[in-house]
C-alpha cells in the first residue's frame, strides 16, 4: 500500500468516525467540522501549492488533504470546548 492509499484510507475512517460522532452523540459537532475545512481550504488558498520533501524527494500537497486536517483541528476544538464546558458544569 502506498503513501496514498494510506492518507485516502485515514481520511475515510476519520470521515466515518466523525458521522458516528455526530449519530451519536452531538450534531453541532458538524458546525465545528465546516468551520475547521473552511478554514482549511482557505488557508490551502491563501497559501497555494505546496510540498513536502525528504530525503531528497519531494510531495505536492493539495487542497484535499489541508481541508480534512483542517476539520480534524475544528474537532478538536469542538472536544476541547465541550471539555471545559462540563467542567464548569462540574463545578456548580
Amino acid at each position: 500500500m502506498n503513501i496514498f492509499s494510506r492518507i485516502g484510507k485515514m481520511m475515510d475512517d476519520a470521515a466515518n468516525a466523525a458521522g458516528d460522532f455526530v449519530k451519536k452523540v452531538d450534531p453541532s459537532a458538524v458546525g465545528a467540522a465546516a468551520t475547521g475545512g473552511a478554514a482549511g481550504a482557505g488557508l490551502s488558498a491563501t497559501i497555494g501549492g505546496m510540498g513536502l520533501a525528504v530525503g531528497g524527494t519531494a510531495v505536492g500537497i493539495g487542497i484535499a488533504p489541508v481541508i480534512a486536517a483542517g476539520v480534524i483541528v475544528g474537532l478538536g476544538a469542538y472536544g476541547v470546548r465541550k471539555a471545559i464546558k462540563r467542567d464548569r458544569e462540574d463545578e456548580k
